[in-house]
């Protein structure tokens, strides 16, 4: 005869076992009956008491990890002896539900409104978003005080924060992160020209004045920053230079003595491939020796949405600091960047922007005049031509630092730094309005020799003093600057002689509304170089600061 067992437990019938076996059977399923009269699914739903018929979405199960859906409905698996369940939502009276084994497995809990309740501490984490916050400011300006206690607005962009918005370098929106203040400028490889409250805000870095007399400094890449700090209005604290706008401390990467090696590719559209190396750690056993080293390279076929424009990038940072003692350190920092790219622009005027003229637009923007106005002309429309030869822009910067802990509460800081910029290319320019057929822009190339060299030397000494119960802090110190400029600039190279013998410029036409490209553009370069040409500008600059506070 087959083994039957009822449904009903525990009641079992068993018509052929032996009594003794049938004996330790009942017992056994009276010790298991609990656990399987729990071991099943809890179905409900949660509703509104004073409107059954509206659902409380969201409604939490305490302590089985349960939510209700979009109709109000739950499911809890009750796998071990519970007594009750909990059920809660917000702007509600929580309410507990007595579990017995004659609670039905489907069952309604109607949850009461109520006006006060208070919540639990909430804690919001998610992989998404993350917290860039910081409560400190770097070495580089000079001051020991909290952030939080500064009567001096600081904002700072951690490398966390550049990193995870994909840019890599100081042009590439990093302002947008910081409020009122605005980028102006046409090429990104010229430079970060950031504007705040009503000015030219300065550009440092580590502290250091290193802004040329014309345009730069060159973009800081992503590669080499540890920070950025935007100091918002006049700073007696750093050197008084710059407008009173404000000014914006780049911070590079320092030796830090742990061991690290980090590698980072970025891949993007139109053929954007970038590669940085960063490692860290010590020299010697005695961990007094540490070194930096950050590299990067930017592909040789990264190109832009704009026709024939290209850039190529390559950097290497070393730094090397070693300790004397544990309050006694001298480091020393060298920075090389290399660029290649094309020099145009993709900004396009609409007319009536600049006044007609032979010198419209040319000489106050690279933009060009549009005839058909504002947007109607595509997204990769180009004035250049691809038989130019790239924009080429070497890069050296290089700091020595000395500083000295006299005790807990004063230090002396020596620095010294220069910057040597060198840039040189050819570019298309619109050099006239075309009267005689508006559609037809008339190009002619223009040729740039720039160099700018910056030499800034700062000493500086901070500390605390305490009278009774109050603690002072003071910073004294002197800066010294030296800046050359010279320069060969906008040069009209390409020209010939006209039958009345007077030199004229030699156009390149391209209609705005059919463009045909590949005219053989001649290179130019300044034989001899700038040695005894050119504009040059010598400007030096000294500055003490007193704070007491």
């Amino acid at each position: 005869m087959p083994y039957r067992q009822s449904v009903r437990l525990p009641v079992v019938y068993l018509p052929t076992l032996p009594s003794i076996i049938r004996f330790l059977l009942l017992i056994f399923l009276f010790i298991l009956s609990p656990s399987l009269a729990l071991a099943q699914v809890l179905r409900g739903r949660v509703v509104d008491a004073e409107r059954p018929e509206t659902p409380l979405v969201g409604a939490a199960i305490r302590g089985q990890g349960a939510v209700t859906d979009s109709a109000g409905y739950f499911a809890v698996q009750l796998g071990q002896p519970v007594s009750y369940i909990q059920v809660s939502h917000l702007g509600y009276r929580t309410q507990r539900v007595p579990i017995t084994t004659e609670t039905p497995t489907t069952l309604t809990v109607a949850l009461e409104a109520t006006t006060i309740q208070v919540l639990d501490e909430v804690t919001v984490s998610s992989k998404y978003y993350r917290q860039y916050a910081t409560n400190t400011i770097s070495s580089a300006l000079r001051l020991r005080t909290p952030l939080i206690n500064l009567s001096q607005n600081i904002q700072t962009i951690t490398p966390e924060q550049i990193f995870d918005q994909g840019s890599f370098n100081m042009t590439d929106n990093v302002s947008r992160n910081i409020s009122g203040v605005i980028r102006q400028e046409v090429s990104n490889n010229l430079g970060p020209y950031l504007f705040m409250r009503g000015g030219q805000i300065a550009a440092l870095r580590n502290g250091v004045d290193l802004a040329p007399i014309y345009r730069g400094p060159q973009p800081e890449d992503a590669s080499i920053i540890d920070r950025v700090e935007f100091v918002k209005g006049p700073s007696l604290f750093m050197n008084n230079i710059g407008d009173p706008a404000g000014s914006f401390n780049v911070v590079t990467k320092q030796p830090t003595g742990a061991p690290r090696r980090t590698l980072t590719a970025m891949f993007g559209s139109f053929d954007f491939y970038r590669l940085a190396a960063d490692f860290d750690g010590q020299l010697d056993k005695k961990g007094k020796l540490l070194y930096r080293l950050n590299a990067m390279g930017m592909g040789m076929s990264t190109n832009s949405f704009v026709k024939f424009d290209y850039n190529r990038r390559f950097l290497i940072a070393p730094v090397l600091r070693y300790h004397v003692s544990g309050r006694t350190y001298v480091s020393a920092e060298y920075t090389y960047q290399q660029f290649r790219y094309g020099l145009s622009s993709p900004i396009v005027d609409s007319p009536g922007v600049d006044s007609p003229g032979v010198d419209s637009p040319g000489v106050d923007s690279p933009g060009v005049d549009s005839p058909g106005g504002f947007g109607s002309l595509p997204v990769d429309f180009a004035i250049a031509e691809p038989s130019l030869n790239p924009y080429h822009v070497s890069d050296h910067t290089g700091f020595l630092t000395f500083s000295h802990q006299f005790n807990s509460n004063w230090q002396l800081t020596i620095r010294g730094a220069f910057m040597r910029n060198d840039n040189e290319g050819a570019y298309m320019w619109v050099t006239g309005v075309n009267t005689a057929a508006p559609t037809i822009l008339l190009r002619n190339p223009k040729y740039d020799l720039n160099r700018t060299d910056v030499f800034s030397q700062q000493a500086f000494v901070n500390g605390s003093v305490v009278t009774g119960t109050i603690r002072h802090q003071v910073l004294a110190g002197t800066d010294l600057n030296q800046k050359r400029f010279r320069a060969d600039s906008y040069v009209q190279y390409d020209t010939y002689v006209d039958a009345g013998g007077k030199t004229q410029l030699k156009y390149y036409p391209l209609d705005v509304n059919n463009p045909v490209y590949g005219a053989e553009i001649p290179n130019y370069h300044i034989p001899g170089g700038l040695i005894n040409r050119g504009f040059s500008s010598w400007v030096i600059s000294i500055f003490r600061s007193w704070s007491f506070t």
